[in-house]
């Protein structure tokens, strides 16, 4: 088939369809935690498409949903990835009701409209249009959409199972980036840091060994520690940042515990294990130091950093599409954020591209919305590059 072939495909999305659809999603709440009936819905959606659905449960209100559009196996299998759950819509007041997906302003309304109901509805619309399009399928396309992505990505890592050895070679994920091409984000370790003291009288100081004082003289050292990396091209620096600190019982009271809770973003190069075992040098630095310190360290969150060369061809595909559809120079870029990328990749060891319709910027914010254009411009250009790989 000639290129020109593919966009008429492409061209074949159905709009108002699209937007329906991305409307019913945002309308259907879906709360991290209690994604069951968003998950019903699309399973529903994808098998009338006739695709082979799978709704893998997690908890009583709580699944995920597999689904296949069949391929002869001449081709290798493509992945699209979103997720379904959304934070929830916060106590601020939103100019429109955040389940309302009311459409104002050439744009759909609602919590989840951007992140990333609008990207899961194109990817949905696109696999639908594949399936329409009557023409045989040489390669299988997966659709992995997942609960929890908001809390640990449960549900990518429930995934990863039935997703090996399906002969998936490429992905791409939905994630909000206003359709332009991310081929780099950033990883995520969230720690833990402990110090452990000796309770005393607050009228008795010298008795105990206060760990709030002790977690002071921690935080200073690591504040002072640089951590080795090279500063990626779409990236940026390593950053960390501390986000929480919790400790005492009462004002005449020395604490025997303190936390503090540190939000380390990573980029490619940097090793996880080696940042942790930096801090544990920093205990062993302070225990010679301070008489009585005792500190530990817990991971809370551990996504590693990921990178595609733009030169590969399946980057090289998807941009294209892009390109054409959005009638825009496309430049690869990075996000800050991690994605279910940072589970199923590592896992399947295959290129990878982030596109969705949605402004990131507007992820978990009040009067959150996509602009239908973006959302129907997404639809097409999955469409187009999925046609590519598998047709």
């Amino acid at each position: 088939m000639k290129y020109d072939d593919f966009v008429k495909i492409a061209h074949q999305v159905d709009e108002a369809k699209t937007i329906t659809l991305c409307q019913n999603l945002v309308q259907t709440a879906s709360i991290s935690g209690d994604e069951l009936p968003i998950a019903h819905l699309a399973a529903e959606y994808l098998a009338h498409a006739g695709l082979q659905v799978e709704l893998i449960k997690h908890e009583p209100r709580r699944a995920s949903v597999l689904a296949v559009l069949k391929g002869n196996g001449e081709k290798p299998a493509l992945l699209f990835s979103a997720h379904m759950d959304t934070v929830s819509p916060g106590e601020a007041r939103w100019q429109h009701d955040p389940f309302a997906a009311e459409i104002a302003e050439g744009k759909i309304w609602g919590r989840g409209a951007s992140d990333m109901k609008s990207g899961m509805a194109a990817l949905m619309s696109a696999a639908k249009t594949l399936a329409d399009c009557g023409l045989p399928r040489k390669g299988d396309l997966y659709l992995a959409l997942s609960a929890g992505e908001e809390t640990g990505l449960v549900g990518a890592r429930a995934l990863i199972e039935s997703l090996t050895n399906k002969g998936i070679q490429a992905a791409l994920i939905a994630e909000p980036s206003a359709n332009e091409l991310v081929t780099a984000e950033k990883g995520a370790l969230w720690l833990q840091l402990i110090t452990y003291g000796k309770t005393a009288h607050g009228s008795m100081p010298e008795c105990g060994h206060n760990a709030i004082v002790m977690m002071l003289e921690l935080l200073r050292e690591l504040q002072q520690s640089s951590f080795a990396h090279t500063p990626h091209p779409l990236l940026g620096d390593f950053t960390h940042s501390l986000n929480v600190i919790s400790g005492g019982i009462g004002t005449n009271v020395v604490p025997d515990l303190c936390t503090a809770a540190v939000d380390m973003r990573t980029v490619p190069g940097q090793d996880h294990h080696q940042i942790i075992a930096q801090i544990q040098c920093l205990f062993q630095k302070l225990e010679k130091r301070l008489p009585g310190f005792k500190a530990d360290i817990r991971v809370l969150n551990d996504c590693p950093p990921l990178s595609v060369a733009e030169d590969n061809p399946f980057v090289q595909l998807v941009a294209q599409a892009a390109q054409t559809i959005t009638t825009k120079a496309v430049q690869p870029r990075g996000v800050r954020f991690f994605s279910d990328g940072a589970v199923l990749i590592p896992a399947l060891q295959i290129p990878w591209v982030i596109i969705g319709p949605g402004p990131a910027e507007l992820a978990h914010q009040p009067d959150e919305y996509v602009e239908v254009e973006k959302l129907v411009q997404a639809a097409r250009i999955y469409t187009l590059s999925a046609a590519q790989y598998l047709l």
